[in-house]
């Protein structure tokens, strides 16, 4: 095997997102994925225990209480910071993507939402 990735895919979050007062007055659904990739093989894969990888349980109720707890105006700034606390559970040499995807921004005819990416690579 030379591919390790582990992938949390669309944590649902209740944000207060926006450039007005007035959009950020009533949480809006956001979506998140974030994707971690190994430089080697995680140890887990032979002791199959939890200590030797990361905890993706851990990483996820850390982005919502950090996310859930605040206001952005932008999406950029949430994945950001998403980026930054991913990155103080996984340590230096695993990569990180993250995808930020605001469900429905109030833009008219916008059906599929709003997406941002950033990270190591392109998630």
């Amino acid at each position: 095997m030379k591919f390790f990735s582990l992938r949390l895919e669309d944590l649902q979050l209740a944000v207060r997102l926006g450039c007005t007062e007035k959009e950020r007055a009533c949480p809006q659904e956001v979506r998140i994925a974030v994707e971690l990739r190994f430089p080697s093989a995680p140890v887990a894969l032979s002791s199959d225990r939890l200590e030797d990888t990361v905890c993706y349980a851990k990483i996820s109720d850390a982005i919502i209480k950090h996310c859930e707890s605040r206001e952005y105006l932008l999406i950029e700034k949430m994945a950001a910071d998403i980026y930054l606390l991913t990155r103080e559970f996984s340590g230096s040499e695993i990569g990180i993507g993250i995808t930020v995807h605001k469900v429905r921004p109030p833009v008219s005819r916008l059906k599929g939402g709003t997406f941002f990416r950033c990270g190591d690579f392109a998630p």
